[in-house]
């Protein structure tokens, strides 16, 4: 094999390397801003469940808590924990984000920009990336290659935990 085509093999194999390391990289962003939403609706499904409960009734004598009552604490003191540990993955998310944000704004090409967030930052599908920057799908995609090689140069090479 001559030089040439050794080089030629060569870059395509950087680039390639490029692609899957950032990609790697606004796919866990992407990640963990879908699972925060994940956690956010189980969150809203068990108030919405403690919404269900009257309350205890003070008119009757008590002689004891109950099991019912005790559930209903118990249910309560598990969703503010619940919303405590959500609390910290909201503040780890925007982050994230706001650090993605940052590398795309790096990006000399705003249409290379424009296309990653909508998908990996706004969650929105590559066809309807298509139809939001007028291209068809094989343009796009080929747009989403080169961009991605080129937030490779521009993203943290430590990638933080949170991630």
């Amino acid at each position: 094999m001559s030089a040439a085509p050794r080089a030629r093999q060569a870059d395509d194999e950087l680039f390639r390397f490029k692609v899957e390391q950032s990609h790697a990289y606004l796919e866990r962003v992407r990640r963990m801003l879908s699972d925060l939403e994940g956690t956010r609706a189980i969150i809203e499904s068990a108030r919405d469940s403690l919404d269900l409960v009257k309350g205890i009734d003070y008119s009757k004598p008590s002689t004891s808590g109950t099991a019912s009552d005790d559930a209903f604490v118990n249910a309560i003191i598990r969703l503010q924990h619940s919303i405590e540990g959500y609390v910290i993955k909201v503040a780890e998310c925007e982050d994230a984000r706001h650090e993605a944000n940052a590398v795309l704004e790096r990006l000399q090409d705003g249409s290379q920009a424009q296309c990653l967030r909508l998908h990996y930052l706004l969650n929105v599908p590559w066809n309807k990336v298509t139809e939001r920057m007028s291209m068809s799908y094989d343009g796009v995609m080929s747009l989403r290659k080169r961009s991605l090689a080129s937030v490779y140069d521009v993203m943290p090479k430590e990638i933080p935990k949170a991630l």
